[in-house]
């Protein structure tokens, strides 16, 4: 009998347990699980060792967990209910996230963007503490980079994936002849940044040194709302940044093709006087090579080097042009102590390209440009002051021969910059900074005739960003400038008129949350007198305004940004932004010939010696809508852009030479609507096993020009697409297969015509933006 109670004391003890187990696999349910990913704001990097705490004050307790390598956490299960995040690192400004709604069922993702912390000691020495707040610049890490289809080659440097076509996934950025009008301006007055350093050709204002993709760590496009650190520009800065060595070593292996078999056919669209279609025919582009980057010296001394050849075989205008071409970097940096470092960097490219089809009329360019960069670091004042010197020598040198004429000259230019930051705590935090550059650009031209002209710039600024309250930032300061000139056929040097730039700022986080923000902001820009204007043969006497004033703008930015985290309890996170910026032209520059025919005037229209031209004007309005969405492991982009450029002002550097004309019209460059939409994900099939894959579509209405030639709205469609499929075979080793289809709807159209000659501004001609169709392969190694 007693076993018998036993083993019926054994059972009831049984379904007890099953029947609690039961019931707690019933309400499991209704648990729920919280995860996401902490990212480093200003470069999207992950941030490991966050705190992170979900807080239900109807609950009475909360439950914590710390991000793991990678950024990622995971908390739960936890009952349903409404719960603050908070986010606590240890070098960075802590983020709340509150009122999170959470039902059951349902695996909830919520991501962070952490910024800086005040402490100067928390930043990389090259990086400017100001990019993390509004309004800050778009900015690609190499991570993100290699999902999108963005990366179509120069026309001219082969197969050469340049990190400045990135800028085209810019709103307010469109792709134009010669690169890209950014907010109204023509391409020679962007800027082109190299480690902070300028690579902006003196004559004709474009890149002289485009970097391959595989060197950059970082690529910032500033198209609005730069503050007085930044470079002297009067529309865009285009930034890119050397990798460099770390503690383990680390690479990579690549070959990337674009086969003409797969290009789609080029135009049909019939000649007019007014414009072309492309008729160029790809044969091949092509581009390989390897990087290695790592310690010499433990903690000390580190190297990154990389060499990348590029080919190309295109048939332009009938012709077959054959390019070819190199570029090798090379960067080593001494950490003397964590807060002192020294990095030294060349980067070299030579290339050629020649008129293969053509005996009796040979024709070939070929360049060679080469930079070297030396950098000093070192933070003082228990780390409240950083201190920053650079330097730069670049060299260019070109011959384009023709059977009739050589053109040769070569450009040499000297930079040096001297930047402070100083953290100051008083009525909230200041972050100083003042700074000194300079910069002497001298271009000699051998031939055909021997000329001589040289340009100097000094300049200096002094900007502070007050942040008063955590939830009101001030930004304020100004630049100074002053420019120096020597035309070819002088002796003496003319001097441009000082020039004072104020941008002022306000930034407005209406609630607990960095991703929504109401910003103000106004900017005075000038830009450099190119040297293009001044560097004629000896014969050509140029006469120079004794105040000419460089070619300035005003930029008025009002802008909102708005975020939504787990949008209808589903996991979607949006960001809107809705933007208005306002640009007008204040001094332009143009040259005409003089009373005597003998020489060239050059002046400011409506001022000085020109007084007797009309005042040159350019206004660029523009309404931008923004969005970024993540659901899952989707992220997306989409950007519309309504835009009116209107005015008298033409290019100096142009058929018109900055001359106004006499009525006022929509420009050139105008383009009424733009959109551009970009889409990635990343599907994990297994552990060692992704596919990355990605599309991104550019649509603008046409030109003026284009416009006037059809009754129907004119617009030009530009689908990209972009498959990778990876595995990993170490831990930090990755094989990839990636395709590339640029132009999916082989989309061409009209484009204007452009008359200058190759050899005095070297550059090709004619001019088209449009492009047949390209399909590039891959295949990479990452170590």
């Amino acid at each position: 009998m007693a076993s018998r109670r036993c083993h019926v004391g054994l059972l009831r003890f049984v379904g007890v347990a099953i029947t609690a187990l039961l019931s707690l696999g019933a309400s499991s349910p209704s648990q729920v699980i919280l995860e996401g990913t902490v990212r480093e704001a200003r470069l999207n990097s992950p941030v490991p060792g966050v705190r992170v705490t979900a807080r239900a004050p109807t609950l009475n307790r909360g439950w914590s967990t710390v991000t793991d390598a990678v950024g990622k956490y995971r908390i739960g299960p936890v009952p349903p209910g409404t719960y603050g995040l908070l986010f606590e690192p240890k070098e960075y400004i802590s983020h709340v996230q509150e009122q999170v709604a959470l039902t059951e069922g349902v695996t909830f993702r919520i991501d962070a963007l952490l910024h800086t912390t005040q402490s100067l000691a928390f930043l990389p020495c090259d990086i400017k503490t100001d990019e993390s707040l509004h309004p800050a610049p778009l900015r690609f890490t190499p991570d993100p980079i290699n999902g999108l289809a963005i990366r179509r080659p120069l026309r001219w440097y082969g197969g050469l994936r340049a990190t400045e076509r990135l800028a085209e996934r810019a709103p307010g950025v469109l792709d134009v002849p010669y690169g890209f009008s950014i907010r109204g301006a023509s391409t020679s007055e962007n800027g082109f940044l190299l480690d902070g350093l300028s690579t902006r050709d003196a004559i004709s204002g474009l890149n002289l040194l485009p970097l391959s993709i595989e060197f950059a760590s970082l690529v910032t496009v500033q198209s609005e709302g730069a503050m007085p650190s930044h470079a002297l520009a009067n529309g865009g800065i285009i930034e890119s940044r050397l990798k460099a060595g770390c503690a383990r070593f680390y690479g990579s292996v690549f070959a990337y093709g674009a086969p003409g078999i797969l290009a789609g056919p080029t135009g049909t669209l019939p000649e007019s006087g007014i414009g072309y279609s492309s008729k160029d025919r790809l044969r091949h582009l092509g581009e390989f090579g390897a990087t290695l980057g790592g310690p010499i010296v433990s903690n000390r001394l580190t190297f990154f080097t990389g060499v990348t050849p590029m080919v190309g075989r295109t048939e332009q205008n009938g012709r077959l042009v054959e390019q070819r071409g190199i570029q090798a970097l090379g960067r080593l940096k001494y950490d003397v102590t964590p807060l002192h470092h020294v990095p030294l960097s060349v980067v070299g490219m030579p290339s050629e390209a020649r008129v293969l089809d053509e005996p009796r009329e040979p024709t070939s360019f070929d360049s060679d440009t080469v930079m070297a960069m030396l950098d000093y670091s070192r933070a003082f004042v228990d780390k409240h002051l950083l201190l920053t010197l650079k330097a730069g020598w670049l060299r260019h040198h070109s011959t384009h021969r023709t059977q009739t004429v050589e053109a040769r000259r070569e450009q040499q230019g000297f930079q040096a910059k001297a930047h402070v930051h100083y953290l100051l705590r008083a009525i909230g935090t200041h972050t100083f900074q003042a700074g000194f550059d300079t910069e002497h650009t001298a271009n000699v031209r051998f031939l055909p005739a021997a000329s001589r002209a040289e340009t100097m710039v000094l300049g200096g600024f002094v900007q502070d960003r007050w942040n008063v309250r955590p939830w009101l930032t001030i930004n304020g300061g100004f630049r100074y400038d002053r420019q120096s000139l020597q035309p070819a056929s002088h002796v003496r040097s003319v001097f441009t008129r000082y020039q004072l730039s104020p941008r002022a700022g306000v930034v407005v986080h209406p609630i607990p949350r960095y991703g929504t923000a109401l910003i103000a902001h106004y900017a005075r820009y000038h830009d450099q007198v190119p040297l293009g204007l001044v560097d004629f043969a000896q014969e050509r006497h140029v006469t120079i305004d004794p105040g000419l004033a460089p070619a300035s703008s005003h930029e008025i930015l009002l802008a909102g940004t708005y975020e939504f985290f787990n949008v209808g309890s589903i996991g979607l996170s949006l960001q809107l932004k809705a933007q208005y910026a306002r640009r007008t032209a204040g001094a332009s520059l143009a040259s005409m010939p003089t009373l005597d025919g003998a020489g060239v005037l050059l002046g400011n229209p409506g001022a000085g010696s020109m007084a007797m031209l009309p005042r040159a004007v350019r206004k660029h309005d523009a309404v931008s809508l923004s969005m970024n969405a993540q659901y899952r492991l989707w992220q997306s982009e989409f950007h519309y852009t309504r835009a009116r450029l209107h005015g008298t002002q033409t290019d100096p550097l142009g058929d018109e030479s900055g001359l106004p004309r006499a009525l006022p019209r929509l420009l050139d460059a105008d383009r009424t609507h733009s959109i551009k939409v970009t889409s990635y994900r990343v599907f994990e099939l297994d552990v060692p096993r992704f596919v990355r894959v990605a599309m991104s579509y550019s649509g603008a209405s046409g030109t003026p020009q284009e416009r006037a030639l059809t009754s129907s709205p004119t617009w030009v469609h530009v689908l990209d697409a972009h498959l990778s499929v990876g595995h990993r075979l170490a831990r930090h080793a990755v094989l990839s297969v990636n395709l590339d289809a640029f132009n999916l709807f082989n989309a061409q159209h009209w484009a204007p015509r452009d008359t200058r000659a190759p050899a005095e501004i070297e550059r090709p001609s004619p001019l088209h933006p449009s492009f047949p169709r390209q399909v590039r392969l891959g295949v990479r190694y990452d170590f």
